[in-house]
């Protein structure tokens, strides 16, 4: 059974949203129906996701630009600066969607109600303005895949982490992801605890330097950016494991918990607060608990050099 996805994400910075694009669409299981973009210049995002798609032979599939800046007029959104880098020779054009990416969304949705999982590997702004506008479109979707939040933060995640136990994707829109929370709408949690050791290594970079097709050089170049970037040698694909749950939980261990997120703190705006009730029907959120980490890094990279 092919299983239908919408993927929203902040593809441009941290390299693991190409990644995610490259896996999902190199895999057969899957039907990517449309990609959307989010944050701090998300026509520039919508145009990377583009040229990927066509590297990978995909133009076919729509993508639109959606919301530049959160929910909270009081929160600011930003580009770190090489996103685009390596990307676009000079003066280069790629078509996007005549359609803005909410009214591309609801399209999808009405015309395949309950069939479609949405995969949100970004802020989540585009579907928190999404179902605070129209609600009654939470009933169209089929499940949110969520890569975001720190379940079950500890020593082990500090020492990753820094002083906050909380992951870019939920602190940049608290407000979106409690919004998000709250529709209804089934979730799968795919959070920093599982993601964070899924690493791309040297000797995965220099495979897919070898393998020397447009979307791997594309790739290859846009990894060597965000390396240099984030001054280290390896990067975890966080968005590409959240990917993988589209289709498959065979590389995660998963449990049903109760999953709120706080948005009034000073400094904890954006956590998970995970609640182990006793009582099943409150556990409404399948969050992953482990990752066969070395498993799915072998099988993404088959994908990506397909």
């Amino acid at each position: 059974m092919t299983e239908r996805v919408i993927i929203d994400t902040d593809i441009g910075t941290d390299v693991d949203d190409a990644y995610a694009l490259a896996f999902l669409a190199n895999s057969p299981e899957v039907k990517i129906e449309a990609v959307t973009t989010v944050w701090a210049d998300a026509r520039l995002r919508a145009r990377i996701a583009k040229k990927l798609l066509i590297a990978l032979g995909r133009p076919d599939i729509p993508v639109a630009a959606g919301e530049n800046l959160p929910l909270n007029p009081d929160r600011s959104a930003f580009l770190m600066g090489h996103e685009g880098k390596g990307v676009f020779e000079e003066g280069e054009e790629v078509a996007l969607s005549d359609v803005p990416a909410l009214e591309l969304v609801e399209s999808v949705l009405r015309k395949r109600p309950k069939e479609v999982s949405v995969v949100l590997i970004g802020p989540q702004t585009n579907f928190g303005k999404l179902l605070s506008t129209k609600p009654e479109l939470g009933a169209l979707i089929k499940q949110f895949i969520i890569m975001g939040g720190t379940p079950f933060y500890g020593l082990k995640e500090m020492e990753l982490f820094g002083e906050r136990p909380i992951d870019y994707n939920f602190v940049a829109d608290p407000e979106a992801v409690r919004i998000v929370f709250d529709s209804g709408v089934p979730i799968i949690l795919v959070g920093c605890n599982v993601t964070m050791p899924t690493l791309l290594r040297e000797e995965h970079l220099e495979s897919i330097r070898k393998r020397n097709t447009a979307a791997t050089d594309l790739l290859a170049a846009m990894t060597d950016i965000w390396l240099n970037v984030i001054g280290q040698k390896e990067t975890p694909m966080h968005d590409a494991l959240a990917c993988s749950a589209a289709f498959t939980l065979d590389f995660l261990n998963t449990m049903m918990l109760n999953v709120v997120i706080e948005t009034r703190g000073e400094f904890t705006a954006g956590l998970t607060v995970v609640n182990c009730y006793k009582n099943a029907e409150w556990n409404t959120v399948k969050v992953a608990t482990d990752v066969r980490r070395e498993e799915f890094i072998q099988f993404m990279m088959r994908r990506i050099l397909a």
